[in-house]
């Protein structure tokens, strides 16, 4: 029989797995990433988002979110309009495109996760926070800079 730190493993084993299926299967069978998928949702109730505001609602960094929204501006998903006050702004606006695209994609694992925490009572949903903050803590992960968006590889 396997003990429980072994099986504390394969358990972490199985959520980092999970990970990299899902982001996989949006890769090969929807030819995108939920960091696009999240960039895609942030603009589509607005009149559009500076690139800025859209990495930081994101959790990304400008940078990052520079490829991520070159890569929806070249499936004709998003546009880049410049500010006319201001030309070094750059707004970002979906597309019609970008909308049916949005409405007809895949939930992301992250809104299964919430969705499905949200049904357990609140002190269920700390004690799972408090044991997870422990793992953080042994793999000297508290200072590693994430973002909300569970994806196994690069986040464009």
């Amino acid at each position: 029989m396997e003990n429980t730190e072994t099986n504390i493993v394969l358990q972490l084993r199985k959520i980092v797995r999970a990970v990299e299926i899902n982001s996989r299967k949006l890769s090969t069978q929807f030819n995108t990433t939920p960091a696009q998928l999240l960039a895609l949702r942030q603009l589509l109730n607005s009149q559009g988002k500076y690139l800025a505001k859209l990495a930081e609602e994101v959790g990304l960094s400008s940078s990052t979110m520079v490829g991520v929204v070159d890569r929806l501006e070249k499936k004709g998903l998003v546009i880049r309009n410049r500010d006319q006050k201001d030309r070094r702004l750059v707004n970002i606006i979906i597309t019609d495109k970008g909308k049916d695209y949005l409405e007809d994609s895949p939930k992301l694992l992250q809104d299964k996760l919430t969705d499905s925490l949200s049904l357990y009572p609140e002190k269920e949903r700390l004690t799972i926070l408090e044991s997870l903050k422990k793992i953080t803590t042994i793999f000297d992960a508290q200072e590693i800079d994430a973002s909300p968006v569970l994806d196994a590889g690069g986040l464009v």
